[in-house]
């Protein structure tokens, strides 16, 4: 998952890229519960980090986000594999942050996709649903409706490489980054220990990946 500019209302666009995880490999080398604290990690980041430095950016209160699921290589193997994470991952989304998702884009949806959808649609509510749009691999034009070229990752049929930070997917790129590139580049050429960013979790409980409860 990765944030990119934002759209042409100055919503804040999050990509996700299914078709690229692996699961087992993934657990080799990170426990289910350090991959879980950084999913709720980056969704406390949306409206900590994101959402606010958006809102300066566009001189008007922002507080919704476009999301991008891209699906290019994604099967039921997959699915079956990482259904709990999604499914906890759409609770989090509905219970501690709710309405922060706009709309939703599913692109490059699998012909699988109807029997992974009549196990997911139950999951959401129906203002959820309501926010979602399935599409297959013609899906540039709507993106490109709804987020200038410029903004768009070329991997997604816009004009953004941010080839300066090793593509979008690294870059991290918006105007959450103002003042951050810098301590951002010593970090990743190993110049620094850490970001310079302290996170601290609001108060409350969200639901571990065993199904149990974390306190924040």
């Amino acid at each position: 998952m990765w944030f990119h500019k934002t759209d042409k209302i100055g919503r804040p666009l999050n990509v996700h890229f299914f078709g690229g995880i692996n699961m087992p490999e993934l657990y080799k080398s990170v426990s289910p519960e350090r991959h879980w604290q950084t999913v709720l990690v980056n969704a406390e980041s949306l409206t900590r980090e994101a959402l606010p430095a958006a809102s300066a950016s566009a001189g008007q209160h922002v507080d919704q986000t476009l999301v991008v699921v891209d699906l290019k290589g994604f099967g039921l193997q997959q699915f079956w594999q990482m259904k709990g994470l999604v499914r906890r991952s759409f609770q989090i989304s509905q219970d501690y942050f709710p309405e922060t998702m706009g709309q939703l884009a599913i692109i490059n949806a699998p012909m699988s996709f109807t029997a992974i959808w009549a196990v997911v649609k139950p999951w959401l509510s129906a203002e959820t649903c309501e926010k979602i749009s399935i599409l297959g691999s013609d899906y540039q034009e709507v993106l490109l409706y709804l987020v200038e070229a410029e903004n768009l990752p070329a991997s997604l049929g816009g004009k953004c490489t941010c080839s300066h930070a090793g593509g979008c997917h690294l870059s991290c790129a918006g105007p959450w980054m103002d003042g951050r590139e810098e301590p951002r580049e010593k970090w990743l050429n190993g110049e620094a220990d850490d970001l310079g960013v302290q996170w601290q979790p609001q108060q409350g409980k969200l639901d571990d990946p065993q199904g149990g409860a974390t306190k924040l």
